[in-house]
This record gives structure tokens, sequence and C-alpha cells, in this order.
């Protein structure tokens, strides 16, 4: 295992080595200038650098021939090594040492690797190395490992291991087989987690033997990797990469089967989309920026683990459902069964094009979640706007027929709490506008706390802010912009007590990531969980009536 680290840790050094690469071919002899026009004139030939005296030339030819010309062979090699050692470093291409060349280390990067001549490791990440020459490490990351001339080790990562030759160390496949050759020795362990291992009647093993067998093959896996995930995409037709189409042919089974089950809500999320595609795609960025915390807090219970799996589920479910069949409702297929066939059929095809397949994949998971919170939420409006309308309807009632109001008001004091005040403030309001008014307060006491240089102590006086507020005037300057106020559930005002308990209960509001705020967006009462706690309600001021 130490030698798998290792190699992650050379997978740091490449931005490095090719840097190194850039660099040497900066560093490459310059060609020889021209002669001033004076020394050309008078024919006399300067003196080369390393002019020798005739007898000092005469007694070295024999220890240093040719050396201009080792020099300019010296200088063509570094166009393709490295100057820091040796190494050869590709992206995206093969990594091939020739065999009359010799070089410490052989890196590719979504490409092969093959030795011929003389290296101490082969690296290939998301390729194969095939060794025809003795090498110190043989490794590779979702890729085959051949060595046919002999190594120290061999290693394979979501891969199988070829061995014909000697290998006086170790041999590894993880996520994949072992297959030894006629001439294949191993002197130290042969471990194949995943795959089998696989030996000729003459290959010699001389350590433990280590298999756990998973399964049969694998290279249809590294096809997907080298062929569809490293090119941007899920799918490619390929005869190798037919295991991969009969999972995606899976998974359309269950988005049809969710069509069949729940038409309406399917149905409900396209028309969402059509309709109003803002709304849908800020409520899709809501959901990825709150999901992540609802994890967090449902995970720390038992029970949330399980209630977090179903819900998942059921919105992926019922999400990618929905963004197929939008797609299918673009060519006026309205059936939804049909309308999530048509768009399986189409979305399945864009994972076949490069890079496009990867986007669409995340952004089809994306918006569908999306299209199925924001059906919820127009779902949610909806019944609460036609209980509020039953509720007017039964105040007009009410008040058009004097004799069912009952007993006359009761009086205590200067107060007075009639039917009317209650009626006055029926319509309460919602999440979005009580969002805004908080935005407007908070932003303003932000302001007030950075120049009276008293930030840390913002929270609190936001609070006392709040507190003040809500006692004098019933309403804060963003309830007074936005037309809101803050009332009891029994129409009267709110006195200090009645807003103290409110700023407290804010607090109890924000600790969960704010869970409690956006509870009013789902309570059939619009109510926050302060609101609950201090018994009061946002509610739309009427129309002419003043706030200040």
């Amino acid at each position: 295992m130490k030698k798998i680290l290792h190699l992650f840790t050379l997978l740091g050094a490449f931005s490095v080595l090719s840097c190194g690469v850039l660099q040497s071919q900066d560093n490459t002899p310059a060609e020889p200038q021209a002669l001033p026009p004076t020394e050309a004139a008078s024919g006399e030939t300067p003196p080369a650098p390393d002019a020798q005296p005739a007898s000092d030339a005469t007694a070295g030819d024999d220890e240093k021939p040719a050396k201009p010309e080792r020099k300019k062979r010296k200088s063509r090699d570094r166009a393709s090594v490295s100057r820091a050692g040796g190494e050869i470093v590709t992206f995206f291409s093969d990594a091939i040492v020739p065999k009359d060349k010799k070089v410490e280390s052989a890196v590719a990067v979504f490409g092969d690797v093959r030795v011929d001549g003389s290296a101490d490791e082969a690296v290939a990440v998301i390729g194969s190395v095939t060794a025809n020459s003795k090498v110190r490490e043989a490794v590779s990351i979702v890729g085959s490992t051949t060595v046919n001339g002999g190594a120290r080790e061999a290693v394979a990562v979501v891969g199988n291991v070829y061995v014909n030759s000697h290998v006086t160390g170790q041999v590894v496949a993880v996520g994949g087989g072992v297959e030894l050759g006629p001439d294949a020795r191993v002197d130290g362990q042969v471990v194949a987690l995943g795959g089998g291992i696989t030996r000729d009647e003459s290959a010699s093993i001389g350590g433990e033997i280590v298999e756990m067998k998973l399964f049969n093959d694998i290279n249809g896996f590294n096809v997907w990797i080298t062929q569809a995930i490293a090119k941007g995409r899920l799918l490619a037709f390929d005869s190798a990469l037919v295991w991969a189409w009969i999972i995606a042919g899976g998974f359309l089974l269950c988005y049809l089967l969710t069509a069949l089950f729940v038409p309406k809500a399917v149905t409900a999320s396209a028309v969402a989309l059509e309709q109003r595609p803002g709304g849908t795609f800020l409520a899709a960025l809501l959901t990825a920026i709150i999901a992540p915390i609802l994890v967090v807090l449902l995970a720390a219970t038992g029970v949330g683990i399980f209630i977090l799996f179903f819900a998942k589920l059921a919105l992926v479910l019922v999400g990618k459902a929905a963004f197929l069949a939008w797609i299918g409702r673009r060519a006026r297929i309205t059936h939804p069964l049909f309308a999530v066939l048509f768009g399986g059929v189409v979305l399945a095809l864009l994972y076949c094009v490069p890079v496009l397949g990867i986007v669409m994949w995340k952004f089809s998971s994306f918006l569908g979640a999306g299209m199925v919170v924001y059906a919820a939420l127009l779902a949610l409006r909806r019944r609460r706007d036609e209980r509020d309308a039953a509720r007017n309807e039964k105040a007009a009632a009410a008040a058009a027929n004097p004799a069912q109001l009952g007993e006359p008001p009761v009086i205590t004091g200067t107060e007075i709490v009639t039917t009317q005040t209650a009626a006055s403030f029926a319509t309460r309001a919602g999440f979005w506008v009580r969002a805004g008014a908080l935005l407007i307060d908070f932003v303003l006491i932000a302001i007030v706390a950075n120049v009276c240089h008293v930030g840390v102590l913002m929270l609190p006086l936001f609070a006392v802010y709040c507190v003040v507020m809500w006692a004098l005037r019933g309403t804060t300057i963003g309830g007074i912009i936005c037309g809101l106020k803050v009332v009891r559930l029994d129409g009267r005002r709110v006195d200090w007590v009645t807003a103290i308990v409110r700023a407290l209960g804010g607090f109890i509001s924000v600790a969960p990531a704010g869970l409690g705020f956006i509870w009013a967006a789902f309570d059939d009462e619009r109510q926050a969980w302060h609101d609950k706690i201090a018994g009061t309600v946002v509610v739309y001021a009427p129309k002419g009536q003043s706030l200040v």
C-alpha cells in the first residue's frame, strides 16, 4: 500500500514536471551568431570556446569524441523529457519510451504508457501501462498493467494486471484481477481484490496469494471510464458498454413507473417549469443550498436518516421524471407516461455528447428537484388562498347579518376587542414578503452597527430594535415599507411582554440554520416558530391605514 500512496504523491508533482518541460525548451543552446562585418572582411575565424592545443586534442581523442554532437542530441531529447531528472509527462496522449532511451519515470494522464527502453517508474492515470523492458514499478489507475520485461512491483487500481516475466516484489490488483503467463515468476505476494487470479501451470509464485473475487471482468468498467467519463459524458456507443446502457434503461424504467403511479405530481412539476421558469430555478437554487443543512440536522437523530433517505429518493424520482416529461411536452406529448419515455430517449442521446453529457446529467438533477419543490409550494399557496377566500366569505356573511355576531363586544378599560379588529387584518403575509422586510431591517441595523463600530453586538442590537418597534408601532421599518403588521392571534396589539417573548423566540428560529423562519412558507397558518411561541401572526395592513 506504500506504493499506492507514493503514486498519489506523484500526481501532485505533475504540474511541476510540466513546468520543467516548458522551461527546458527555453534553455536549448542558442544558434551561432553571425560574425561582425570587420571579422568577415578580414577572413579571420574566431577561436572556438572549447578549442584545445593540438597535443591535448590528440591525447583526448579517445576520451571525449564528438562532444558538440552529443550536446546537440541532449538538447533535442529535452524537448520531451523534463529537465528535473529525465521524466516524461504527457496529458491526453501516450508516453512512449523508445529502446534507445533511459528515463527515471514515464507518466501519462488520460493516456497509456509503453516502455521499450529503460525506466524506473511507469505510471498511467486513466490509462494502461505496458512494460516490454525491465522497470522498477509499473502502476496504472483505472487501467491495466502489463509486464513483459520484468519489474520489481506491478500494481493496477481499478484494472487488471498481466505478468509474463520476472517480478521480484509483489503484484497487486485493486478492483481487478491478476493473470500470470507461462513465463511469469513472482517472488512476492499476489493480491487480487475484486477479480480472480488466473495462472499458467508453469507460472511460479514465491509469496502469499490473497484473492477476494467479486466479479469476473472489469474491462467494461475501464472502457466506460476512458471512453465516457474521461470525455465528460455518461454513455458512449461501444460494444463493451452494453452494461451501461442496461443500467440507463433501468433508471428510465423507474421514471416511467413514477409517471405511472403519480402522474399528477409529475405533470404539475413540468407545468411549473413551463409557466414559471424563474421561480423554478430559484427554488432549485434554494433547495441545493438548504438540502445539506437539512442533512446535518436530520442525521443527528436516528429516525431522521430514514426520513432523509426516502425524501431524497422521492425527490430524485419525481424530479427526474418531471424533467423528462417537460422535454416530452416540448414535442407536444401531453400524456405523462409517453412524455417521460420520449424525454428519456432524448436525454440518453445527450448523455453521449462529450462534456454536454455530464452537464445535462447534473443540470437535470438540479432542476428536477427545484421543479418538485416549487410545484409543492404552488399547491400549498393555492390551498391557502382557497382557505382565506372561504374565511373572508364567512366573515363577510357574518358582518352582513348582525344577528350572527352573538354577544356584544367586551370593554375592559380603554382596550376594546371586537370581531371587526380581527377581520381588518385577516389576510396573513407570506414567507417572501416577510423575508424582504427582514432583509431591510437587517441591512439597516448592520449599517448602524458598522458606523458606530459595534459590529460584534449587531444581533443583540437587532433584537432590541425589533422589541421596541413591535411594542410601540406593531411593526418595523421593513414592515412599514412592505405594509406588514405584527398582531396577536386575538387581534390585540403586541405589548412589551409579547414583543420580548417573540424576540427571544427568534433566536430559536435562527438556531437550526434559519429553519424556524422558513417554516412560515409551509405552515398552514403562515406562522414561524417565534410566532407560535409568542402567539402572534404577521398580516397585511389595510390600505390607507398609517403604520407610523
